[in-house]
């Protein structure tokens, strides 16, 4: 066997890596239960602290922690099950960590907080600190056990109604909400409850108005459940690196909002991806809107707002999936700008499968976009989607002024109007390479331009110059929304690698290849759609959703 010799050049390199792996992987664990049990030193779950001890600013330090202090690197763990009564409210961070040694806040396997319900600021609250994260490890979880419609079945008994939040950060730098389930914050039973109580239910609430802006936040593979705002992230000032991923969200009337928190508040280059959404329509509206047709729950499963002076967005919204019954008044995707500024949204490689209910109304449409300031505008880009509507569904793409939109490369089907032009708004700049299929034409036809209608494909490409590429077939679809062999949406799609080629991915750069991680070919044709056609002789590996 060959000697090997460590020279002292070598030596001191591998001191160097000694002394970098030990800074970064500086920190403690302390565990916490409902109660102090075993040896009550925080060392593992048998010999917890209890919970308290998190909100005691005496046990925290911005130090180096050591011991049983909670500081920079610090993972602090939830034993068990925290249970509590009303305005509960356990877990206050007291600081924050720093970049790359973050305070972890965990929960054990089968951990949860259980109260009758959370604080309206959260059962986890922090204000004002930074590089934090609250990760639900392998099946952690926070329930309400009392909060709902009065009168309504709860899972603790009958629910009685209260403002609630399960999660609370403020003016927050890379923070992390991941692998969390959050439940029952308001179970809602009664098309007639539109209280104030249930309007103030949120299960991840990020608010940041921070001076310096809120970078690199993430939200991720959370499962979200009973709430009136599943995630709510209000955006601060130049705020970026916001990542909403991966998490499943339901029984919600808005799935994921955003709004800037004050004037002048903006957020460049969300990500919203991966995320499935299903069923709002256990908050459809009830007709209680004070005044009338204010429409206080018509939910969106992603809403994109910028509702102050001088605020604006800009979001890649892709990868996402919706189904159900999405409820009424709805739309699974919302831009609406009240600023006297531009936003910019990225809609793509999203699939939507709704079902047929007689609660699925689309009062919004399916892609909804409004102008609310005669000096702001939306640029809307909306690429290679499959859009599939129930027959009772309205307008898939409903445009008002001041909206620029390139819908290129998409499979609508299900729809009554695919596009609905209102109060004057312009036709889209460009509209191509689509396959319609089976839209039922409502009052006004196919396309509705300003109340004008388009009852055949040929009628509107005269009259548009748009579609002058698109068909009006049958795009085969299988039961997951991938193309069967012969579909026309096969190589139908104009290539837009020109668009995705060499940008980030998570981002833009994800439109390069389908919902389904197979990559789209840089030259020639693509297919229409969020999926590369995978069948027989394609090469390519069956998609999933």
């Amino acid at each position: 066997m060959e000697k090997i010799v460590i020279r002292p050049r070598n030596l001191l390199f591998l001191v160097i890596l000694a002394i970098a792996a030990v800074g970064n992987s500086a920190g403690n664990d302390v565990y916490l239960a409902q109660a102090a049990v075993g040896g009550n030193n925080g060392a593992d779950c048998a010999d917890a602290l209890v919970y308290t001890f998190f909100n005691s600013s005496s046990n925290w330090t911005s130090g180096t922690p050591t011991g049983t202090k909670i500081g920079p690197g610090t993972t602090v763990h939830i034993c068990g099950t925290i249970t509590g009564t009303t305005n509960f409210q356990p877990f206050v961070f007291q600081r924050g960590g720093s970049s790359g040694n973050p305070i972890t806040l965990k929960f054990e396997a089968g951990a949860a907080i259980k109260p009758s319900y959370c604080n309206a600021n959260g059962c986890i609250y922090s204000d004002g600190n930074s590089f934090i994260t609250v990760n639900g490890g392998t099946n952690g979880y926070i329930q309400n056990q009392l909060n709902g419609t009065t009168g309504g079945a709860c899972p603790g008994g009958t629910c009685s109604e209260n403002a609630s939040v399960a999660v609370e950060f403020v003016a927050c730098i890379g923070c992390t909400v991941e692998n969390l389930g959050i439940y029952d914050i308001y179970d809602r039973s009664s098309t007639g409850d539109e209280s104030s109580a249930a309007q103030g239910t949120t299960c991840v609430y990020f608010a940041n108005q921070a001076a310096s802006g809120a970078t690199n936040n993430l939200i991720q593979n959370d499962t979200i459940h009973d709430c009136v705002n599943g995630i709510y992230y209000g955006y601060g000032l130049n705020d970026s690196g916001v990542r909403i991923m991966g998490n499943t969200i339901y029984h919600t009337n808005w799935a994921i909002g955003t709004n800037g928190g004050s004037a002048n508040d903006t957020v460049t280059g969300m990500i919203i991806s991966g995320n499935t959404i299903h069923d709002l329509v256990t908050w459809n509206d009830g007709g209680l809107d004070s005044p009338p047709g204010t429409d206080i729950f018509h939910h969106n499963a992603i809403v994109l707002f910028s509702g102050n002076t001088g605020t604006s967005i800009s979001a890649y919204v892709y990868n996402n999936y919706f189904y159900g019954d999405i409820g009424n008044a709805t739309s699974p995707m919302d831009i609406q700008n009240s600023s006297a500024l531009a936003d910019v949204a990225y809609f793509f490689n999203n699939l939507i499968l709704l079902s047929a209910t007689t609660n699925t109304t689309g009062g919004d449409g399916g892609i909804y976009a409004e102008n609310d300031n005669s000096s702001g505008s939306v640029a809307f880009h909306v690429y290679n989607n499959t859009l599939v509507g129930a027959n009772t569904m309205s307008g898939l793409m409903s445009l008002e002024p001041g909206i620029t939109m390139d819908a290129r490369n998409n499979i609508v089907q299900n729809w009554g109007t695919p596009l609905q032009l209102a109060d004057s708004a312009g036709l889209p700049s460009i509209e191509n390479y689509n396959d319609w299929y089976q839209p039922t034409v409502g009052g006004n036809g196919i396309w509705d331009n300003n109340g004008h209608g388009y009852t055949t494909l040929s009628s509107w490409q005269s009259a548009s110059g748009l579609d002058l590429n698109s068909v009006l077939g049958n795009p085969l679809l299988n039961a997951n929304g991938t193309l069967k062999p012969g579909s026309p949406a096969t190589g139908l799609a104009t290539n837009l690698s020109s668009i995705c080629s060499g940008q980030p991915n998570p981002g833009l750069g994800a439109l390069c290849f389908d919902k389904a991680g197979n990559p789209r070919p840089s030259t020639g044709n693509w297919d229409a759609g969020a999926y590369v056609y995978t069948g027989p002789a394609s090469g390519l590996t069956a998609a999933g959703y």
